[in-house]
């Protein structure tokens, strides 16, 4: 699994979020994105394949893939699953926020 460094003094920039349901036969995107994704499935099962490993997300489970890594879905997306998902900037590298006085 990789690591994902979310900061506490600021907010990671969200980029776009939204609810998935699948259909029969429905596959994750394959791509190697320059945003981090979080996703946390409400019901059924998502497979999720990052730089060849494999996992199955099962109803209340939440996990992150990590920007710059190549990942896609399999064939063991349930038909009628349903996420959350959010796209990221975990802001590594940048200078936290000043606090005002």
């Amino acid at each position: 699994m990789n690591r994902i460094r979310l900061h506490t003094g600021c907010l990671p920039f969200i980029r776009d979020m939204g609810k998935t349901l699948t259909n029969e036969g429905w596959i994750h995107p394959d791509r190697n994105a320059d945003f981090n994704v979080f996703i946390f499935v409400i019901k059924g099962q998502m497979q999720v394949v990052e730089e060849g490993k494999e996992y199955l997300l099962t109803e209340g489970t939440g996990f992150f893939l990590k920007s710059g890594l190549h990942h896609w879905g399999g064939p063991g997306t349930l038909a009628d699953t349903s996420t959350i998902w959010v796209h990221f900037y975990d802001r590594v590298g940048e200078s936290l926020p000043r606090r005002l006085t």
